[in-house]
């Protein structure tokens, strides 16, 4: 295969860093460049042979060019950023072949009920494999709007672009910089402070989650489709069809029988999504033969509660 260029944004970060290291481990003779803030981030993506380019999100011109410059761009920093995604869809869009724009969205779109509870109403489960599921979600949800503006690029031709979103990731990863989750920390850490495990409300409500190892492998299996596409030898999707579940199974945040866990507000859980309802099914993902493998989330609580305490 012909050596690519690659721009990473988010290298630094948990999702954005594992993915850098996967993709760059299946394809050692490709050139990478990654942004990131501090000096000392730019040597860590130096240390594994990455091009570090020290800049912010507010960089546009920077952020543009190295777009420009990039046979894929894969943007794991900001899901909510519109002005970072039109930056990069106007420099890919200035090639002369069309680039490839891999996004990071997140579940987060599916959120409903933030009381801890799975009611009826909110059962939906939202399958990546139906365009009018993927069409349907609200307008106002979170990171919709980006998204929105991703598949109107797509459409037009200006890029080809493709979304991923993650569901709650767990697990340690293996990024230059940072390898712990957000989400599970965030309930470590309230746990910590009531000094025993706690959930919001009626504790029923679920989430979809995937380890961080069998994520990045989506992203390389879309990555691979997205090169199909482009040489020809796949169609390209329509608009709807260009987006992907990164969801392995379900759990739920407690259980108000265990005398072990009690219940609490979402207020006092600080971080209200924890108490939604997130329910998706990765259909599309799988027709790529993504096939989860890793640790359940609760066979690697104690790996990321000792990741945690040891930061």
């Amino acid at each position: 295969m012909t050596a690519r260029k690659v721009f990473v944004l988010g290298a630094t970060g948990y999702i954005g860093g594992a993915v850098l290291s996967e993709i760059k481990r299946n394809h050692p003779e490709w050139a990478f460049t990654a942004l990131a803030r501090k000096d000392e981030d730019t040597q860590a993506l130096e240390k594994i042979g990455v091009k570090g380019i020290k800049g912010t999100f507010l960089d546009i011109d920077k952020i543009e060019h190295e777009s420009r410059e990039a046979d894929v761009v894969i943007n794991a920093a900001d899901a909510d950023d519109i002005g970072l995604a039109k930056a990069i869809i106007k420099g890919l869009k200035s090639r002369k072949e069309r680039g490839i724009f891999i996004q990071t969205s997140g579940t987060g779109l599916l959120n409903n009920n933030y009381n801890g509870e799975l009611r009826p109403e909110d059962s939906k489960i939202w399958n990546d494999n139906d365009t009018n599921d993927i069409e349907s979600i609200p307008p106002e949800a979170h990171h919709r709007d980006v998204d929105l503006e991703i598949f109107g690029a797509h459409e037009r031709e200006d890029v080809d672009a493709y979304i991923i979103a993650p569901s709650c990731i767990y697990g340690i990863g293996d990024g230059p910089v940072k390898r712990t989750s957000q989400q599970i920390p965030v309930i470590i850490n309230i746990s910590i402070k009531h000094k025993q495990a706690v959930y919001v409300g009626k504790g029923t409500n679920v989430w979809g989650n995937v380890h961080i190892n069998d994520l990045v492998k989506l992203y390389e299996l879309v990555l691979q489709h997205a090169l199909s596409v482009r040489e020809g030898k796949t169609p390209r999707p329509a608009k709807y069809a260009n987006f992907y579940f990164g969801t392995a199974g379900e759990h739920k945040k407690g259980k108000a029988d265990t005398p072990e866990a009690r219940s609490i507000t979402a207020d006092e859980m600080k971080w209200p999504a924890v108490a939604t309802n997130s329910r998706s099914i990765a259909e599309r993902s799988r027709s790529l033969g993504w096939n989860p493998t890793a640790k359940s989330v609760h066979d690697t609580l104690e790996e990321d509660l000792d990741a945690l305490l040891a930061t």
